[in-house]
């Protein structure tokens, strides 16, 4: 497993609440790049929402 991959697998599990070993053997562990992806991109979006808010209600008006 490269160094790429081994982060990956930490920040699944860090995300799942298991250990890294756990994430691997997990059945669902497959699905969990994506929804660390999902999650990065609703994070971002929320903040970027937060941040050009006022803007965004006066492009609206």
């Amino acid at each position: 497993m490269g160094k790429d991959d081994e982060r990956v697998v930490g920040e699944i599990a860090e995300h799942d609440g298991v250990s890294p070993r756990e994430s691997l053997v997990r059945p669902d562990s497959c699905a969990s790049p994506g929804r660390l992806y999902e999650t990065d991109v609703r994070e971002l979006s929320a903040q970027a929402r937060d941040r050009y808010d006022e803007v965004l209600r006066r492009l609206g008006e």
